[in-house]
């Protein structure tokens, strides 16, 4: 196991982005049981714990190119990402919270003019929904979507994270990522960020062990261990 050290006190890191389900919102929650429930109903040898294992953080067009290439599945693209765009109206127009300590954090960050990312492989109307419904949007006008993104380009690719970085006019060796899913982190790793992975009580499954350390909520990331993060 890689020893705790949750900082590097050799770089100084400029910027924090933010994955979205799972880190701003607890979204992964209900896409587990909801995508389980959907491929095990479509795909009549679906292997239960797979939507953890290969699908969660991924886009939608490299989960279906996944699910195309793993298994005889019964039904087109279109139906597929029929079907997923239902879910999404339950689990961001209804169900979604954000994570305790997120607007703490955002506070302390805008405070101290520490630019803000966004990168995530979900749909920029799917963030929209969220945000409509929980505010807090306006700390993340810099999005990097999975609209953007070509077959092949979603996490665990770097495009992403490198493209969030671009947006904040930023040195992706400069910026740190927050992860909960390991097709993330590996995503922000391959940009060359410091990655930070975050337990968030529903990721137990996520293999995070490339990132560079884990916390257990943002109520770790308190003013102190800011000013070491960013040498503030």
């Amino acid at each position: 196991m890689r020893p705790a050290r949750l900082y590097n006190n050799d770089m100084h890191y400029r910027a924090i982005i933010f994955d979205f389900d799972g880190v701003i919102v607890d979204s992964e929650r209900w896409w587990e049981p909801l995508m389980e429930d959907l491929c095990s109903t479509k795909i009549s040898d679906w292997r239960k714990g797979d939507n953890a294992k290969h699908l969660t953080g991924a886009d939608l067009q490299d989960n279906y190119a996944y699910l195309s290439k793993a298994y005889k599945i019964g039904f087109s693209w279109e139906e597929f990402a029929k079907a997923v765009e239902n879910l999404t109206k339950i689990i961001y127009g209804e169900k979604t919270s954000f994570l305790p300590g997120l607007e703490r954090l955002l506070r302390e960050l805008t405070k101290r003019n520490i630019p803000i990312g966004l990168a995530s492989s979900s749909k920029r109307a799917w963030l929209d929904m969220a945000f409509d419904r929980l505010g807090m949007g306006d700390y993340f006008p810099l999005r990097a979507t999975g609209d953007d993104l070509m077959p092949g380009e979603g996490k665990p690719a770097p495009t992403l994270y490198l493209r969030a970085a671009k947006m904040l006019g930023i040195d992706p060796k400069e910026c740190i990522a927050i992860e909960d899913s390991h097709n993330g982190a590996l995503s922000a790793k391959a940009a060359g960020m410091y990655c930070i992975g975050m337990r968030n009580g529903f990721n137990d499954r996520q293999d995070l062990s490339m990132a560079d350390e884990c916390i257990h909520g943002f109520a770790e990331l308190d003013g102190g261990k800011l000013d070491v993060l960013l040498h503030s």
